[in-house]
């Protein structure tokens, strides 16, 4: 087995970061370690030591149940099967009403241990979308925003 050196490894890890791309990982903050989850990478500048993201899912179901309640109406986003290259085979909802941090060591952790792949990043559509739902947010910190926008 061929061991790459943490500074490659860092440098890939680096450049992959980037304002909308997906990631698939497990290990994150407040939800079970062995749950893998597709996070959106939300930073306006990943130099900082803290990432920011929001969260994807395909179980839609809340979404449908509950899509005339303002707080998920207007901090959520659904996408139909197929629309983004990130859902193919299911409905996806992006949920924006928490954006979520964690220390990017833990993200270059998963990395190194193969339990953290980059996706494919979302259309600039997308991301204008969660800007827009961001920027008229009561529900994200202001200390979040300004980190985001």
């Amino acid at each position: 087995m061929v061991v790459i050196p943490n500074p490659i490894l860092l440098r890939a890890f680096n450049k992959a970061l980037i304002r909308g791309n997906v990631i698939r990982t497990r290990n994150l903050t407040g939800l079970p370690s062995d749950l893998f989850k597709r996070i959106i990478l939300l930073n306006k500048d990943f130099n900082d030591s803290q990432i920011y993201y929001c969260l994807t899912t395909s179980k839609t179901g809340w979404y449908t149940d509950y899509w005339h309640w303002d707080r998920v109406s207007k901090n959520c986003i659904y996408c139909l099967m197929g629309e983004t290259s990130n859902n193919p085979t299911r409905d996806m909802v992006i949920d924006l009403r928490e954006v979520y941090e964690i220390d990017k060591k833990i993200l270059f952790d998963n990395f190194k241990n193969k339990i953290l792949s980059f996706l494919k990043p979302f259309s600039a559509d997308i991301m204008n979308q969660i800007d827009d739902i961001i920027k008229d947010s009561k529900l994200i910190a202001l200390k979040h925003i300004n980190k985001i926008l």
